[in-house]
C-alpha cells in the first residue's frame, strides 16, 4: 500500500490515536506505520537521561520488521523504551521554551508564530506536548521534499532564546521521539493540517544554501564617493517593495514583509547604508499594518528583527551607477536585483505549449462549457461590460444573479452549476447603493446574496481603487463569503486614473487580476462607450480577458444586443444574445434560454411576473384590481392584459382574491399571495 495514501486515512490516524492510549507499544508501532510514517525503538540517553536514542549507527535504513523485533527485544530486556518516527509526509516543528523552563513556552509559542505565521493563530494540526516544549505536526509540500533530501534537521533561533527546530522523513538519519514515550503526551488528536505557505518559505529559507561567493565589495573610498548614487537606488528599491507588501495576497502577506526586510538588509550590508535602518522599519511596517491593520505592533517588530538579522549576514551587490567591483570593473547595469544561480538549483525543464494546454483544461467557468473551454465569465479573469447610458448594464449583472440565486438557467438556455447562496458583491463606486438594492427586490433576489464593499457601520465607504484598503476589504469579503462576480461599477467612477495611458491602467488591473486569481473569482468592471461607439479608455479593453458589449435598438431602448468583441478564448464560437430589459429580469430570444424560467417571454407572463413582484414588494397592502392595473400599466403593461392575467392566477391559485367590506358597507375584491407560497 502507497505509504501517503495510509497517512491521508482518517481511520489510521484515529487507531494511532487510540494506541497510545492504551500505551502499548507494539499497537502503537503497527499504527504509525499504518499512518505512513517509520517508527524506530529509541532507548534512553546516558546524559539527560531522556528517552530519545535510536539502536545502531545505520538505523534510519533498517527494515520495519526487524526494527519491531528490536522494539520486542528491548521490552523482553526491562530497558528503558519509548518510540520515535521518520516522518515521511510530514513535518515536525520542535518548539522549547529557553532553556528548556516551561514556564517560558508560551514565550517562544507567541515568537514562533510572529516569524511563521504572522502572529495569525496556528492552524488545527496535531500538537504534541514535550518536557520542555511541544510538537508540532504538518504536511509536508513537494517543494520542501525537493529541498530537503539528504540534510538533516533544521533549526531557528527564536529572539528570546528558545528555538524552533524541523524534523521530516527523508534520506537522512533524523527521528522525532512520539508517544507513548516518557515525556511525550498527545494534547491536540487532530490530522496533521496542510502547512501553511509562510511556514514554507520559511523553511525553504533555512534550507536553501548560502551564496558560495559574494562579488567582491566596493572599497570604503568607492562606497564615500557613489553614496548619493547608492542611496538614491537603495529607496527606489525600498519602495518598491513597500508596494509589494501593502499588495500582497491575504496568505502572502508575512511571508511578502519578511522578505522585503530580509533583501532589504542584504542591500543596505553590501551598499553600506545600514544607518537607514530606521527608515526601512518605518516603510515596511507600516505598508504591512496599512494591508493588515489586525497585525500587533510585537509581530512586526519582532519579524522585522530576525528578518534584518537573516538580510545582514547574507550581503547583496546591488547594480548602482557608482559603484564599481575591486577589481576596476563596472557594475552590470541590470533593470533587476541580481539572483543567485543557487536559486534555480532543482528547478524543472522550461514548460512549453503542452504545458499550458493541459492547464487551459482545468480553467473553471461561472458562465461557460469546461469540455469546449469556451464561456462569458471564466474564474480568475478581468472581464469588461460595456455599453452607452441606459442600455442596462448593472441590471443585467443583476439578472445573472437573480437567475443563479433562483436555480433557473444562463441567459443562452444552458445549466448553472452554481450554489444558489452565492453573493455578487458591488464596489458602487457611481453612488447607486439604492437603484442596486431595489432591483433586487423587484428581481426577487434573496438580499444576502447582494453586498457592498463597505461594512454595516460604513456601508458607502470603500469604493476608491485608488485606496488599497479597497482591494484588501474585497480580498477580505472574497475570504468570509462565497462570491459568485465582483463588479466594479463604474471603472471611471472607481479610480482617477488616466484610462487611456497603459502603465496607468496596469496600476489599476494588477491588483484587480491578482485579487481575481488569488480568490478564485470572476472580476467584473462595468465601463461606458464614448460617442463613437468605442471602448472609453481603450487601454482598459485591451488588459481585460473578455469585452462583452451592450448595444440597444435605435426604436426599442429596452431591446438590447450582448455580444463578446474580445476574448482570450475564441469569442467567434460565443453566440449574440438577444435580451430585453424588464421591471422583474430579463427575458432573452436565444434559444431554450427561459427553459425552467417561470417567466414566459409573453407580454401575459410578463404581466404574471410584474403582479407577484408587486404584491411581494408590498406585502399585507392588500391591493383593489384597479390599483394593481394602475401601478402596472405605469410599467408599460396592457391594461386589458392585466385584467386577464388577474384572473387567471386566480384561477391557478397563484394570487388570492380576498372578498374585503369598506366602512360603506362594500364589498370588493383585493389580492395577496398565498401563505404556502410568500
Amino acid at each position: 500500500m502507497d505509504r501517503q495514501i495510509m497517512a491521508t486515512d482518517p481511520k489510521a490516524w484515529q487507531d494511532y490515536f487510540d494506541a497510545c492510549d492504551s500505551g502499548d507499544l507494539n499497537q502503537v508501532f503497527d499504527a504509525m506505520d499504518g499512518i505512513g510514517v517509520r517508527p524506530v525503538p529509541i532507548t534512553i540517553e546516558k546524559d539527560t537521561l531522556k528517552i530519545k536514542i535510536p539502536y545502531g549507527k545505520a538505523w534510519g535504513h533498517v527494515s520495519i520488521d526487524e526494527r519491531k523485533r528490536k522494539l520486542n527485544e528491548y521490552i523482553q530486556q526491562g530497558k528503558p523504551v519509548g518510540l520515535g518516527c521518520q516522518a515521511d509526509g510530514y513535518v515536525i516543528l520542535d518548539i522549547d521554551s529557553p532553556d528548556k523552563d516551561v514556564s517560558r513556552l508560551p514565550t517562544a509559542w507567541k515568537e514562533a508564530a510572529s516569524l511563521l505565521l504572522g502572529g495569525e493563530d496556528w492552524p488545527s494540526t496535531l500538537i504534541i506536548k514535550t518536557q520542555g516544549g511541544c510538537h508540532v505536526w504538518f504536511e509536508t509540500t513537494d517543494q520542501i521534499k525537493e529541498f530537503w533530501q539528504t540534510q538533516g534537521k533544521q533549526e531557528l533561533s527564536l529572539p528570546s532564546g528558545g528555538k524552533v527546530e524541523f524534523f521530516t522523513g527523508n534520506n537522512a538519519q533524523m527521528q522525532v521521539a512520539c508517544p507513548p514515550s516518557k515525556g511525550k503526551v498527545l494534547s491536540a488528536k487532530k490530522i496533521p493540517a496542510k502547512m501553511p505557505k509562510s511556514v514554507e518559505q520559511a523553511i525553504i529559507d533555512i534550507l536553501q544554501p548560502p551564496v558560495k561567493e559574494l562579488p567582491p565589495q566596493p572599497t570604503a573610498t568607492e562606497r564615500l564617493r557613489s553614496n548619493s548614487e547608492n542611496e538614491s537606488w537603495f529607496l527606489d528599491r525600498l519602495f518598491t517593495l513597500t508596494g509589494k507588501v501593502l499588495n500582497a495576497a491575504v496568505n502572502s502577506r508575512h511571508s511578502t514583509y519578511r522578505g522585503a526586510v530580509r533583501t532589504m538588509a542584504g542591500y543596505a550590508a553590501g551598499l553600506g547604508l545600514s544607518h537607514l535602518q530606521q527608515q526601512v522599519w518605518i516603510q515596511l511596517s507600516t505598508a504591512h499594518k496599512e494591508a493588515k491593520p489586525e497585525v500587533t505592533n510585537y509581530v512586526l517588530a519582532k519579524t522585522f528583527e530576525w528578518s534584518w538579522d537573516k538580510g545582514m549576514s547574507t550581503p547583496l551587490f546591488a547594480p548602482t551607477l557608482g559603484i564599481k567591483r575591486v577589481d576596476g570593473a563596472a557594475a552590470p547595469q541590470l533593470s533587476v536585483e541580481p539572483v543567485p544561480m543557487e536559486f534555480f538549483e532543482g528547478m524543472p525543464d522550461a514548460s512549453n505549449a503542452r504545458d499550458i494546454l493541459d492547464l487551459m483544461k482545468e480553467r473553471t467557468w461561472l458562465w461557460g462549457n469546461p469540455e469546449t473551454n469556451v464561456g462569458w465569465f471564466v474564474k480568475r479573469g478581468l472581464h469588461l461590460v460595456e455599453g452607452k447610458e441606459g442600455t442596462g448594464k448593472t441590471r443585467w449583472l443583476m439578472d445573472l444573479c437573480r437567475r443563479w440565486s433562483n436555480d433557473l438557467k444562463w441567459p443562452d438556455g444552458t445549466s448553472i452549476s452554481m450554489d444558489i447562496d452565492s453573493k455578487i458583491l458591488f464596489v458602487a463606486a457611481d453612488s447607486h447603493w439604492d437603484q442596486v438594492a431595489m432591483c433586487s427586490e423587484s428581481f426577487g433576489i434573496d438580499p444576502k446574496n447582494v453586498i457592498f464593499t463597505g461594512p454595516k457601520n460604513d456601508p458607502y465607504g470603500f469604493t476608491n481603487l485608488d485606496d488599497p484598503k479597497t482591494i484588501a476589504i474585497i480580498r477580505l469579503w472574497c475570504e468570509r463569503y462565497k462570491i459568485g462576480l465582483v463588479v466594479i461599477d463604474t471603472l471611471m467612477a472607481a479610480s482617477s486614473r488616466p484610462l487611456v495611458d497603459p502603465q496607468e491602467v496596469a496600476k489599476i488591473a494588477s491588483p484587480l487580476r491578482e485579487l481575481a486569481r488569488d480568490m478564485n473569482v470572476a472580476v467584473v468592471l462595468v465601463g461606458h462607450l464614448n460617442s463613437q461607439g468605442e471602448t472609453w479608455g481603450r487601454a482598459m479593453g485591451r488588459t481585460c480577458d473578455h469585452v462583452i458589449r451592450m448595444e440597444s435598438e435605435d426604436h426599442d431602448e429596452q431591446s438590447i444586443t450582448i455580444k463578446s468583441v474580445k476574448a482570450r478564448w475564441n469569442r467567434f464560437a460565443l453566440p449574440v444574445i438577444q435580451g430585453r430589459q424588464g421591471e422583474c429580469g430579463w427575458e432573452y430570444s436565444s434559444a431554450h434560454a427561459e427553459d425552467g424560467d417561470p417567466k414566459s417571454k409573453s407580454a401575459s407572463g410578463r404581466a404574471a411576473d410584474a403582479i407577484a413582484a408587486y404584491l411581494r414588494r408590498y406585502p399585507g397592502a392588500e391591493p383593489t384590481r384597479k390599483t394593481l392595473v394602475d401601478a402596472l400599466s405605469e410599467k408599460g403593461h396592457s391594461d386589458k392584459t392585466v385584467y386577464r392575467v388577474i384572473k387567471e392566477m386566480v384561477a391557478e391559485n397563484v394570487i388570492l382574491e380576498i372578498q374585503k367590506e369598506t366602512f360603506t358597507g362594500k364589498t370588493i375584491a383585493v389580492y395577496a399571495i398565498p401563505p404556502e407560497t410568500d
